[in-house]
């Protein structure tokens, strides 16, 4: 959802008086800067996204930490708004990266996570993977973009689950997006392919391959091909050898 299209230094003087440190590595589809109030390490962060989805995100988070999850804390500016001339700033979180064979654990308190956020509406501006069979271009993918077997293939996977219930989900659950503090909590950072999707997406990352169906793997490799095409081209076309494989 939210694109790198920022490069220049951020202005975050509606923040406060906060200095930026130096660029972060990491992230692919935003810019990243680690920054400081004096205080605290923060991250300012590019995006695209309207005060409304950025509200929504609000709501999400706090529906993860009230099932035990830590996320990263968002600041507001002086007027009220999450986000200033297209950045974001909130807490750095510190810890470790979540180990592999821990993974699994945490697929219970997801599906807390989901049910705690149940009542929570569509993020605004977003589309569900199964939207993408009817319409060629949303905020996370252009189907005009894609080789017509990419698309073909990624429409037949996700039709397999459009039966399935649409759900909140963290949407980015992959390496370094899962941290553990020294005390053994989980902290989720990178919430923004949050939306409402179906859960495989959440849960695909967290469970050994040899516990996932074909089916499975068919649909989660289609989204991160579709979605990634123009903004994470390498992993992308990975991903969609991997579909095709299977297709």
């Amino acid at each position: 959802m939210s694109g790198k299209t920022a490069s220049n230094r951020p202005d975050l003087s509606e923040f406060g008086q906060i200095e930026i440190l130096r660029p972060l590595k990491g992230s692919t589809r935003s810019c990243v800067y680690l920054a400081t109030d004096g205080k605290n390490q923060l991250v300012a962060k590019s995006t695209t996204e309207p005060q409304d989805s950025l509200e929504w995100l609000q709501e999400a988070k706090r529906h993860a930490e009230s099932v035990g999850f830590i996320t990263p804390r968002s600041y507001r500016t002086r007027g009220g708004t999450l986000a200033q001339d297209g950045w974001t700033l909130e807490s750095f979180e510190f810890g470790t990266p979540y180990p592999t064979s821990s993974l699994p654990d945490l697929a219970s308190s997801m599906r807390e996570f989901r049910a705690a956020a149940a009542s929570m509406p569509q993020r605004p501006g977003c589309l569900a993977s199964c939207d993408y069979l009817y319409q060629d271009k949303g905020p996370d993918i252009d189907f005009s973009n894609l080789p017509d077997e990419i698309a073909a293939a990624a429409r037949t996977a996700w039709e397999n689950f459009c039966t399935n219930p649409l759900e909140v989900i963290h949407g980015d659950l992959g390496a370094g997006n899962i941290l553990m503090t020294g005390s053994g909590r989980a902290v989720l950072i990178d919430w923004d392919e949050a939306r409402r999707d179906i859960a495989l997406f959440d849960e695909f990352p967290l469970l050994p391959f040899d516990r996932t169906t074909k089916n499975e793997q068919r649909a989660y490799y289609a989204w991160e091909a579709a979605s990634g095409w123009d903004k994470e081209p390498d992993y992308a076309r990975r991903m969609a050898d991997l579909l095709l494989a299977l297709s």
